[in-house]
């Protein structure tokens, strides 16, 4: 089993969920955290937490803390590895990187002032590519720099890349070995759809790194 603990959530995707366990049982530590409360008890994950309110993303990192591999990774419920190797494809790649890094992630972010949030979308590169954040889609990183780390903001992913990095440019990769190995999986009830959602993620950079974008035009990528 791969050095790894992947930290899941489950809001109202319970089918998306068991997928993405079957796909990564016996390769991984698998943590849950379920914020609907109803989520069965699943005898393949590793850790699973029931929640009696819907706590948001947040509550994952605070699990990965409790983590006994040497990397963490978040994976949301619309997203599941494309083949078996991805997970240790990146463990590899983060071993094998020489100047130090805070992260890596199939989807990345460059904090320009000049653009709106998602505008410097990064994804699907052939070549390695350092970005400022990564979206917590998929966040892989070493267990132990989250210590003493309290994630408790709702854009979390944002809040974490901003402590990781000390909110400092291009600590984070998105590398090209994740060119094309995710699947989408049906995302129903995602966060995305929710009102201001677009706004939330710009006014969270704006006080957690200090960038000001422009503001949201309603036509970004996701």
């Amino acid at each position: 089993m791969l050095e790894i603990t992947v930290c899941l959530l489950n809001w109202k995707r319970p089918e998306n969920v068991s997928r993405i366990i079957s796909n990564l049982h016996g390769r991984a530590k698998l943590f849950l955290w379920d914020n609907s409360g109803t989520y069965p008890r699943d005898k393949r994950l590793d850790w699973q937490i029931t929640s009696s309110i819907n706590k948001s993303c947040f509550p994952r990192w605070w699990m990965a803390q409790m983590a006994e591999t040497k990397y963490v990774c978040s994976l949301d419920d619309d997203l599941m590895p494309a083949d078996e190797a991805v997970l240790s494809d990146a463990v590899n790649f983060f071993g094998s990187v020489r100047s130090p890094i805070a992260g890596i992630g199939p989807y990345g972010k460059n904090l320009d002032p000049k653009t709106t949030y998602y505008s410097s979308y990064v994804a699907n590169t052939q070549r390695d590519e350092f970005v400022d954040l990564l979206l917590g889609r998929f966040i892989m990183i070493e267990k132990e720099s989250l210590k003493n780390l309290n994630i408790r903001h709702p854009e979390d992913d944002i809040e974490l890349c901003a402590a990781l990095s000390h909110k400092q440019k291009k600590r984070f990769v998105v590398p090209q070995i994740f060119r094309g190995r995710f699947i989408e999986l049906p995302a129903t009830n995602a966060i995305s759809d929710r009102p201001r959602h677009y706004e939330r993620r710009t006014e969270a950079v704006d006080q957690l790194w200090g960038v000001k974008f422009l503001p949201h035009l309603g036509t970004d990528l996701r």
